[in-house]
């Protein structure tokens, strides 16, 4: 009996058209024994069948018994370990040794490397160390959406034994020849050519909206963007309003999983509607879940917020609650990912789209500075800023209130820097007039006792200082991380020429201080500033959406009590307040807490305080419960479930029982408070904006 794979087989060699030329060359290239080619380079935008020809080489090869290897950009990590790691586990030998297997069979080896934009950081890597240690006997396929890189150009040994192919669109036979193919209606046929234009995508789409509905009759509006068009008709032919809100949730978020459908859409049928999404041909699989294709990701986005407004800004809040609810709950890069999926629904705004780049994978690393670190970070800020400047970073590295955060490429060497300067922890003057001009402010902003001032002293990429990269991205990125350390009372970045990052950074509500300009090196400098006592993180996320809809903030969507002047380090003292009285819910009347939304919420007409307090002290107790569960949380539900609720005695006895020094017991007691009160800092945000919508 045969296999499915064969099937697949089968079916992709009958939709497939075009692309003879390629197919000639590659064909003809195997059959030589001593190949006078060793590279085939592809590229061409989205959509042009550039994955779908390369499954065209690997099924050649299986028909005629020649070992090919295939490796996906899009699900490999851009480092050369996970590379090689990659290229063993997809090996068709058995041997651990793929070099030396590919050396000892007798005849040409193919490796194919598709989506190669993705791993654009080992360009360099695979260029001179990889491929050339590979045997005479293998020729590489590589696809990408960009042409090859000027270094294989410029290179006499490589420019000799490389073919490069610019995949064009399909020619209207051919065009012709894969709708034939796929049974589309005669009397269609000529006028879907007429607007696809030759793209493979747009092609498939069609074909796509063929399938769900058989007297389909195309009908493309007057529109210059055509994927557009092709998509609005597909999207109106979907099963169900259920599956069209999937489809449009997965153009909307950066990666979809069965978990966010079942949360933000339809928790009955997500197990439906994600495998329904799985077998449309422009979406994709990935190791984290599931996204559309490019074009079609930002053509169904545009034409749901175009269409219907009012259901944009509804998935878009829905959203924002799924991943804000996660959001305190973890930290290091679970965070950053999640901080990732917020920022990315925010690509398409004009405001901000010009300076991000949205990675489908990231390629750099965030970690604190190792000692080795030092000569490469201070060489860029030499090339970038001059000596003098470099001397300042070199004294600060190492200094008690500072730290150095580094961007690692794929050769985990740096390829940026963030110097962080901690401003509670200066008391006197200080030599760097940069951190020297900011004293005065701690005093005018009133920075209190266990309240924070972070500053962004310095930030680089490698190679492209800051100008809009990758690393300047993923700075962008860990810098906002750090707005969510308990504390924080204001944050400053410094940025040369203030005036380009304006656009962005006061979308971001941060605010320029004109007096603080100062130039270097003959350039200039500005700084500008988050005071996160006046909004607070989580009242910041709440802006930010409002900003990516373009909803006006009103004065009614505040934070707990907002006329009291209450912060979120406040929020934090209040909640230990509580916590200390949680046996004895009479001595909580009075403390702020019973005047938010969180506790009034709960409460019933002709409640009295003793009734409040003992709605807090409950919800005190299941915040408490709730991290039993957790297994990184663990440690600090034990600690506040002996501290607060079954206490064995004095402080210094928990410590024992516990099995803990009093320093450890004492920072857990903090960090647990502080876990707390972020659990319940985020049900306040979210009865607020719940209530607002209501009024």
């Amino acid at each position: 009996m045969g296999r499915l794979k064969d099937i697949l087989q089968q079916q992709r060699k009958k939709n497939f058209v075009g692309r003879q030329k390629e197919i000639a060359f590659f064909e003809g290239l195997l059959k030589e024994k001593e190949p006078a080619y060793h590279l085939i380079y592809i590229y061409g935008p989205g959509g042009q069948g550039k994955t779908t020809l390369l499954k065209q080489f690997a099924d050649y090869c299986k028909e005629n018994n020649v070992p090919c290897i295939q490796l996906d950009g899009r699900y490999i990590e851009s480092h050369p370990d996970s590379f090689k790691k990659a290229l063993q586990s997809t090996s068709p030998f058995e041997t651990k040794d793929v070099a030396e297997a590919i050396d000892a069979h007798k005849g040409n080896t193919v490796l194919l490397i598709d989506s190669y934009e993705k791993l654009r950081s080992l360009d360099d890597w695979l260029r001179m160390e990889f491929l050339p240690e590979l045997p005479e006997n293998v020729i590489t396929v590589i696809s990408s959406r960009s042409n090859l890189s000027t270094n294989w150009k410029n290179d006499p040994g490589w420019q000799s034994i490389t073919k490069i192919f610019a995949l064009k669109e399909l020619t209207k036979e051919e065009s012709t020849q894969l709708l034939n193919r796929r049974n589309i209606p005669s009397d269609q046929v000529k006028r879907i050519v007429d607007y696809t234009h030759g793209n493979p995508l747009a092609l498939s789409v069609v074909a796509d909206m063929f399938d769900q509905r058989k007297d389909s009759r195309f009908d493309p509006l007057d529109s210059p963007d055509i994927m557009k068009t092709l998509l609005e008709q597909f999207v109106q032919e979907v099963p169900s309003p259920a599956h069209k809100a999937a489809l449009e949730l997965c153009s909307l978020v950066y990666v979809t999983t069965e978990k966010i459908i079942e949360e933000v859409l339809n928790p009955q049928m997500a197990h439906e509607l994600f495998n329904w999404l799985t077998t449309l041909t422009f979406v994709e699989k990935g190791p984290a879940g599931i996204y559309p294709h490019d074009l079609a990701r930002d053509a169904i986005t545009s034409e749901m917020h175009w269409r219907n407004p009012e259901w944009y800004r509804h998935l878009h809040i829905k959203t924002q609650q799924f991943f804000i609810s996660r959001l305190l709950k973890l930290s290091g890069e679970k965070q950053r990912e999640i901080l990732f999926g917020l920022m990315f629904l925010h690509r398409l705004n004009p405001e901000v789209k010009p300076f991000l780049e949205f990675q489908e994978a990231g390629n750099t690393r965030q970690e604190m500075m190792k000692e080795s670190d030092r000569e490469p970070i201070l060489a860029m800020v030499k090339k970038y800023e001059g000596n003098t400047a470099a001397e300042y970073v070199s004294k600060w590295m190492g200094h008690e209130a500072a730290d150095t955060w580094v961007f690692r490429d794929a050769e985990k060497t740096p390829a940026g820097f963030v110097l962080k300067i901690n401003m509670e922890k200066i008391s006197g003057k200080t030599n760097d007039k940069v951190i020297g001009a900011l004293l005065p402010y701690k005093k005018e902003w009133a920075i209190g006792d266990g309240e924070l001032m972070t500053v962004f002293r310095s930030w680089m990429s490698r190679d492209h200082y800051q100008n809009v990269s990758a690393v300047q991205s993923a700075i962008f990125l860990g810098i906002v991380q750090c707005y969510f350390t308990p504390g924080l009372a204001v944050s400053m970045i410094r940025c040369v020429n203030p005036e380009f990052w304006q656009q962005i950074l006061n979308y971001a509500d941060l605010h320029h201080i004109p007096e603080l300009d100062h130039e270097l090196n003959e350039q200039r400098y500005g700084w500008y500033m988050h005071d996160w006592r006046k909004r607070p993180p989580l009242a910041w996320l709440d802006l930010m959406g409002k900003r990516e809809i373009h909803e006006e903030e009103t004065s009614e969507v505040q934070i707990l009590t907002a006329e009291q002047g209450i912060t979120e380090q406040k929020f934090v003292d209040a909640v230990h307040d509580a916590l200390k009285q949680i046996k004895n819910p009479k001595k909580i009347v009075g403390n702020v807490l019973l005047k938010s939304q969180l506790v009034k919420q709960a409460a019933e007409n002709g409640t009295t305080e003793l009734d409040l307090a003992l709605i807090l002290a409950d919800k005190l107790s299941k915040a408490i419960a709730s991290l039993e569960n957790s297994a990184k949380e663990e440690t600090l539900h034990r600690v506040l479930y002996r501290t607060f609720i079954n206490p064995v005695g004095s402080q210094e006895q928990t410590a024992d029982f516990l099995y803990m020094s009093f320093s450890t017991y004492r920072r857990q007691v903090k960090k647990g408070v502080e876990k707390v009160a972020d659990i319940l800092w985020l049900e306040e945000k979210s009865q607020v904006v719940t209530n607002s919508k209501k009024g």
